[in-house]
């Protein structure tokens, strides 16, 4: 019978040790910093903390989560737009062939103003993947946007992406842009997980499930199958590598001050490797049983 429990517990932690193995990066906030985020990109002149805070309230896993927050005139650089964001290490770039599952929770505070209809604001980013520098032209190749109604947007732009300027231009690039939540629910925890499979081809993938804080089940709010995940000029064999952006950015239209709360980024090869640690209660078995 001794021998039957200990056999238990060893399979038990071999199967925590593949899982674990399977978790490529570890970026919430437990350090008390922003590592192991590359870098925040903010507005330059004035300190960091006046945008980007570690806070122990409101936090959705472990003790510490990040609040960002954007003014009227946080320019980083000459960049354009106003923004507070956590830009990923390089070494986490997607490449052709990737098959990853990502995990992040965000929160728009409870005294939330949404951008304003054009011209006084219309747009705000909260998580893209980014083009690199080789495409000076063509920014985000996937990205989740706030509208004026509060709505938030789904936005791709993959495969050739020549003759194109960001989302517009004309060409044979595919688009993709829908409303998949109709409100960000200020005050609230959002919790999201996103399969992509990353390709040039017509093979690729989108997935992505959303659990609102004091739900009871992950909810699939796009499913895209059998398009290119990555962008290229004229070239698919020579793909942009593009890189993840954990935004909080927006129109210079908008006047207003902006807070999100950020928690609980994970890359990893398997749904399973998500849920190690303190992120089990968040994206848990309620979630993961007979899900694959």
């Amino acid at each position: 019978m001794r021998n039957m429990k200990n056999l238990t517990i060893f399979v038990l932690l071999i199967a925590a040790f593949e899982s674990q193995s399977q978790l490529k990066y570890d970026a919430g906030f437990e350090t008390g910093t922003y590592s192991p985020w590359a870098e925040v990109n903010y507005n330059l002149n004035n300190p960091l903390s006046n945008q980007f805070q570690i806070v122990t309230s409101p936090v959705r896993q472990g003790t510490y989560a990040a609040k960002t927050t954007v003014h009227d005139g946080d320019e980083f650089m000459n960049t354009g737009g106003e923004r507070c964001d956590l830009e990923i290490d390089p070494s986490q770039r997607e490449h052709e062939g990737d098959d990853l599952w990502y995990a992040f929770s965000e929160q728009f505070s409870s005294d939330w103003q949404n951008p304003g209809p054009p011209p006084d604001g219309d747009w705000l980013v909260i998580a893209d993947w980014h083009a690199s520098a080789n495409y000076p032209n063509v920014c985000q190749v996937m990205q989740l946007e706030t509208d004026a109604t509060g709505a938030l947007i789904l936005q791709l732009l993959t495969g050739n992406v020549e003759g194109y300027d960001c989302f517009t231009g004309s060409g044979t690039a595919h688009y993709y842009s829908e409303v998949v939540l109709p409100s960000i629910s200020p005050g609230l925890w959002h919790d999201f997980v996103f399969h992509v499979v990353w390709t040039t081809s017509n093979s690729g993938s989108v997935e992505l499930w959303h659990l609102l804080e004091g739900q009871q089940q992950y909810t699939k709010i796009a499913d895209l199958h059998n398009i290119p995940t990555l962008q290229y000029k004229t070239d698919a064999n020579n793909p942009d590598v593009p890189y993840f952006i954990w935004a909080h950015y927006r129109s210079a239209l908008n006047t207003h001050t902006s807070i999100l709360y950020k928690d609980g980024f994970r890359i990893a090869l398997n749904s399973d490797a998500l849920i190690e640690g303190d992120l089990y209660n968040v994206f848990g078995k309620l979630f993961f049983n007979g899900f694959e």
